[in-house]
């Protein structure tokens, strides 16, 4: 069976693997809010490279399935009282 990291849910917390619908979130975190931060990368994107970001970023959890690579990756962590 290949690797597969659950959901995570804590009293507050959920740690999910991202979804498209969390582009306009991610988004306006890291190419908004943090435009001026130093993250290390080239810096803010567009939205439109943002979905590039995003789309890859989902497709890359089941790509390391199929390859029974463990299941690394960035995760969205949200807010369980901003969800309800």
């Amino acid at each position: 069976m290949p690797p597969h990291l659950p959901v995570l849910t804590t009293a507050r917390l959920t740690i999910r693997p991202f979804a498209l619908a969390d582009l306009d979130a991610i988004h306006r975190i890291l190419d908004v809010e943090l435009a001026d931060a130093d993250l290390g990368s080239e810096g803010a994107g567009t939205l439109e490279q943002r979905r590039e970001w995003l789309e890859w970023s989902i497709a890359n959890y089941a790509q390391l399935e199929r390859l029974y690579q463990p299941p690394y990756g960035d995760r969205a962590v949200a807010s369980r009282a901003r969800a309800s």
